[in-house]
């Protein structure tokens, strides 16, 4: 396989992140969690005016 910056960089953001939460799956998992929670807006598919809506 190619040597790819891109893919390097994102494996090595992912290898501290899981470093902080001491390569533990349950921290991973609420660390990322509380990450789509403060920023929903960076999230695939989200709408600013769906977000505004009241069911």
């Amino acid at each position: 396989m190619k040597n790819d910056p891109v893919l390097n960089r994102i494996q090595e953001a992912r290898h501290i992140i899981s470093k902080q939460c001491d390569h533990d799956p349950k921290k991973l998992v609420a660390y990322y969690l509380q990450r789509q929670k403060n920023h929903p807006q960076k999230l695939f598919g989200y709408h600013k005016d769906a977000s505004m809506k009241t069911k």
